[in-house]
């Protein structure tokens, strides 16, 4: 009877934690019966790429995930008093579920398996040499068919050193090969959902754990997005420890790690010039932040070309692909500011109307970007870690959200990951005003919903 009564006390004390997690458990249960791994055989190149799925399955994992969506936030007010270890161990059940779920809307993870194959499997350069002219490669009749495969790869050097490391395991097994790069950045996901526990609260590790476009984006599309993250992350706490301890050996830390967020993806060297103008408060005479911008400028050389080394040092071969990549269209999958743009060019009859709402565009993008930088450059934050912090978060969030905003020609949900992550953690600051508190998680779920419904038109 005794150990009754204790369980309807842990019951009652955690009620709104059942409800949350029971409504999520029916949510993703539904989503796997209807997507995972079993419903798709490898047995023709026509059916390896799950965006055969028809619409009407986009439309129910749409409102799926929506629906997920509207639970987190229902259940956010509450998210303090729950249990960590319950929750943590719910987010990893969770994610396992959705490891068995087949990519759904994106082939960045077959590209990924390509591209490493090129330098694993056939020990050529993927800077240089494209799958595309790899015809004897035992996975040829599954993957030529991708999109990209005529292209050098457009990532960082250590991600395609990544990249080939996980092709080497399985070299003759497709179905196997994904699962591992799926299982990689499911444990990476894992990583940066702790880590975000450890140093900036329960509120940002339950924003970020069950974020549906995260989780589907991160997990089950299992996007490289989930290194920036982990490294982004790195950079932020070596960055408070620093300030913290007065110590220039954890900026080092920081910067290394903000050197491995962008050679796994150059768009997190969008952050740079913050972390640097704002790790200069605590160095007080020119003399040191001399010394200190050279030990900088040492250590992320040496970073840049031992990441290179196995390429031959092709830098700009590489960067020469990333700008082939940044110039692809689409007349609706772009960000919303050339889309607005080219919407007004158009009805204005201006001629080549939509070059010049993507310059009009990317021309804002850089105003805004150099705008940030002179804020940052004279930027009066305090030497309190947590407010020194807070300031990198929030200029590294303002960059992201201008980026997504005005700059992609080519823009799909998976690029608002990051700029999810620095706004949690943005949001969930203890410092900020209730109505401040509101109005961020408001924007959290809104461009959740605009990366979800994105989806519409992937269809």
């Amino acid at each position: 009877m005794t150990t009754f009564k204790s369980i309807w006390k842990i019951i009652k004390e955690q009620q709104s934690l059942i409800l949350f997690s029971s409504a999520t458990l029916i949510i993703y249960a539904v989503f796997f019966i209807f997507f995972n791994f079993s419903h798709y055989t490898i047995t023709s190149p026509d059916n390896i790429y799950s965006n055969f799925i028809g619409y009407s399955d986009h439309i129910i994992f749409i409102l799926l995930l929506l629906f997920q969506l509207f639970i987190t936030l229902i259940f956010y007010k509450y998210s303090e008093k729950f249990s960590f270890k319950a929750l943590f161990v719910f987010f990893i059940f969770i994610g396992a579920i959705l490891l068995f779920v087949f990519p759904i809307g994106s082939s960045d993870i077959y590209a990924y398996i390509y591209q490493g194959r090129v330098m694993a499997i056939s020990h050529l350069n993927p800077f240089v040499t494209t799958y595309k002219t790899l015809i004897s490669d035992s996975f040829y009749h599954n993957l030529s068919i991708m999109q990209s495969t005529d292209r050098a790869t457009p990532y960082g050097p250590l991600f395609v050193i990544i990249s080939a490391g996980l092709c080497s395991i399985f070299k003759y097994n497709l179905i196997a090969t994904i699962f591992s790069f799926k299982l990689f950045f499911f444990l990476i996901t894992i990583l940066c959902a702790y880590l975000v526990y450890r140093h900036f609260g329960k509120k940002a590790f339950y924003l970020l754990a069950f974020n549906p476009l995260l989780l589907f984006e991160l997990i089950v599309n299992g996007h490289n997005e989930s290194l920036v993250i982990l490294f982004i992350l790195l950079t932020f706490i070596f960055f408070k420890k620093a300030v913290k301890n007065n110590n220039r050996t954890y900026y080092l830390f920081s910067f290394a790690a903000l050197m491995a967020a962008i050679l796994i993806k150059y768009t997190a060297l969008l952050i740079l010039p913050f972390f640097y103008l704002l790790s200069l408060h605590n160095i007080s005479t020119t003399r040191q932040r001399l010394k200190y911008s050279l030990s900088l400028f040492l250590l992320g050389s040496l970073m840049i070309i031992l990441s290179y080394l196995p390429f031959d040092l092709n830098i700009f071969k590489s960067l020469k692909s990333v700008s082939a990549q940044s110039n692809i269209s689409s007349a609706l999958l772009c960000s919303p500011l050339i889309l607005f743009f080219r919407g007004a060019t158009h009805y204005l009859s201006f001629n080549n109307y939509n070059l010049l709402a993507v310059t009009v565009s990317r021309l804002v993008f850089l105003f805004f970007y150099i705008y940030l930088i002179g804020r940052a450059r004279i930027s009066q934050a305090s030497k309190d870690p947590n407010k020194l912090t807070i300031t990198f978060i929030k200029f590294s969030t303002l960059a992201f959200v201008g980026i997504c905003a005005s700059f992609f020609t080519w823009f799909m949900p998976w690029y608002l990951c990051s700029l999810l992550l620095t706004l949690i953690i943005f949001a969930t600051n203890p410092e900020n005003s209730s109505r401040q508190e509101k109005l961020l998680i408001a924007s959290i779920y809104l461009i959740s919903i605009y990366g979800l419904l994105f989806y519409f038109f992937l269809g």
